[in-house]
């Protein structure tokens, strides 16, 4: 039986199975018995019984009464807030990726010159933009054209999606227009782009 002593006021029992290894010659722990039931509020500080079963069973209860997308987002905050710095690893990594695929370029030549463009926000583990081009045939059936994610809307993301769509899926082809909910990085990627 092994005691926890916390704050040397209350006394927690539980139980934990242990062995010698032989290979190291040292004690290990293998696993708990009965869950530990200290409370964190005295155990701060690197405490050693302060680990992440603790820390989840406490932090669980405040997680269960919020919306999941907020409770995410608060946890992200509050790691930046701690450790002064940007945990969000998709910005040191990732910032566009495009794509279509051949039988989207091979109907567009059968479609109306007219492309609606738009973006979308993604929500999940990280917080990213989903950009969609679309054409109609004479049918008013719809068409994808292009895709892309994106860290964030911005001129410089709608100009790599207009320059790709343009090189990959337009080809050249004359007159055709856009059709966009007027986002400032459409209008403004529009006006610079030379196509």
């Amino acid at each position: 039986m092994t005691t926890c002593l916390q704050a040397c006021r209350t006394r927690m029992s539980f139980r934990l199975t242990s062995f010698n290894d032989k290979h190291t010659n040292m004690w290990k722990v293998g696993r708990y018995i009965k869950e530990h039931t200290c409370d964190m509020g005295t155990c701060r500080d690197g405490h050693f019984n302060l680990d992440v079963e603790m820390i989840a069973n406490v932090l669980r209860v405040d997680i269960e009464k919020t919306p999941r997308r907020k409770a995410y987002l608060g946890r992200k905050r509050a790691f930046e807030k701690v450790y002064e710095r940007r945990i969000d690893v998709i910005e040191d990594v990732f910032n566009y990726a495009f794509w279509t695929f051949k039988p989207y370029i091979d109907g567009f030549v059968f479609c109306r010159p007219v492309i609606s463009i738009d973006g979308i926000h993604v929500y999940g583990k990280y917080d990213i933009k989903l950009l969609i081009a679309i054409a109609t045939d004479g049918n008013d059936s719809i068409l994808p054209l292009a895709f892309a994610i994106v860290a964030n809307e911005s001129m410089e993301t709608w100009s790599l999606f207009l320059d790709h769509l343009h090189l990959h899926v337009v080809k050249g082809r004359r007159d055709v227009a856009l059709i966009s909910d007027r986002h400032h990085g459409i209008l403004s990627s529009v006006y610079n782009s030379p196509n």
